[in-house]
């Protein structure tokens, strides 16, 4: 048996009884009890996120030295984007891929990297900084699965630690190259799996199938990758599935698989 939902950390930031006071600020009382009612688990987790961030973020101009390859392919088709609506061989705007060095790949990295370099121009350290703030999250989702997992805040708590300090982690985050997001994506998605399967969860089916359609869109391994978890999922919750309503288990494989039709 697992923990009751007042025990359960990640429910008992949603529950309804912790209320807000009326008047200019309604949500401020509510979120200061959501935070405590997280406690060490929550301050824990914050401080490796910021801890995290801090060895992926500081002095990105010197370190790495350089652009990788993989970098300067998206960020200059970004900016070719943004200044005439084609790539930087001319090919116009579409959300399948670009031709890049001739790999062909997913087109989301390059869309979010617009609004970036319309921001800081196609310089290093406004990739690099863009990118960083994508991968961030990592740490609160590692945080999540293994307390839905296990049912035991620590190792959430220690999950998210060993990624905020994780050496290979840190050493790759700090490339703004299209594999650095496989780590976030792939959190989302297994969070995604196992909060259906636990509770249920009509909306929570919905957000693993765009989680998954945005997974197959950002990296070629994904493609293989993102699939194969669906399927261990199923195998794995496939009971608990069954107690679901059909129209929503239906919509939720109709977007994933509308979202691998362009990546096929």
């Amino acid at each position: 048996m697992g923990p009751s939902k007042a025990d359960d950390p990640l429910d008992a930031a949603s529950d309804p009884e912790a209320g807000s006071l009326p008047g200019f600020w309604p949500a401020r009382v509510g979120l200061d009890r959501r935070l405590s009612r997280l406690g060490w688990p929550g301050a824990l987790v914050l401080i490796a996120t910021l801890v995290g961030a801090f060895l992926r973020l500081f002095d990105l101009e010197g370190v790495p030295p350089a652009f990788h390859q993989d970098e300067a392919g998206p960020a200059i088709d970004a900016y070719s984007l943004l200044h005439t609506a084609r790539d930087h061989l001319g090919h116009p705007l579409n959300l399948m891929g670009f031709e890049g060095f001739g790999d062909w790949p997913p087109s989301v990295s390059v869309l979010l990297l617009m609004p970036s370099i319309a921001l800081f121009g196609v310089e290093f350290v406004g990739r690099s900084r863009d990118d960083g703030n994508h991968r961030r999250p990592a740490h609160p989702d590692i945080y999540a699965n293994g307390c839905r997992l296990f049912d035991r805040k620590e190792i959430g708590v220690t999950a998210a630690w060993l990624v905020a300090l994780l050496p290979w982690h840190v050493h790759q985050s700090r490339y703004a190259i299209q594999p650095s997001a496989v780590p976030t994506v792939v959190a989302l998605i297994m969070l995604g799996m196992v909060w259906t399967a636990r509770r249920q969860s009509n909306r929570a089916a919905i957000a693993t199938a765009i989680a998954t359609a945005a997974g197959i869109a950002t990296y070629h391994a994904l493609r293989v990758q993102v699939p194969l978890m669906l399927l261990v999922g199923v195998i794995a919750f496939g009971p608990r599935l069954i107690g679901m309503r059909r129209s929503i288990l239906a919509a939720s494989a109709l977007i994933a698989t509308i979202s691998a039709i362009p990546s096929a």
